[in-house]
């Protein structure tokens, strides 16, 4: 798990809003509170069914945002949390920076590179 400051906007465009957040390994999706999503002026635009604890499935909200991190930027596509939740960045949108969680150190670090 590696603690980031993640900037997040409805558009390219900006404005961006910086949030404290958790990469967290094994997690693949990025999740943002709806109230956050709210204050960036962006709501779900449709469901998706998700898997969780004991086998549980539930329709979650997603929508695509564009991120901001270490300077670079990226779109993805962002589940609507709960209230009360913090920001949570999954390795699909990490990828997208080239990155990953380290599992040694627990920090973020370069996704290695793939030999052909």
């Amino acid at each position: 798990m590696a603690e980031l400051v993640l900037e997040l906007a409805a558009s390219a465009a900006g404005p961006f809003t910086a949030v404290p957040a958790l990469a967290v390994a094994g997690e693949r999706l990025t999740w943002v509170p709806v109230p956050l999503l709210a204050a960036l002026g962006v709501a779900p635009t449709r469901t998706r069914r998700l898997g969780g604890p004991g086998g549980t499935e539930a329709d979650r909200g997603v929508v695509w945002l564009t991120l901001r991190l270490q300077g670079r930027t990226a779109d993805a596509l962002v589940v609507a949390g709960d209230a009360g939740t913090g920001v949570v960045v999954g390795s699909a949108a990490l990828e997208a920076f080239s990155l990953m969680v380290d599992p040694d150190s627990g920090g973020l670090a370069p996704m290695p590179e793939i030999e052909e």
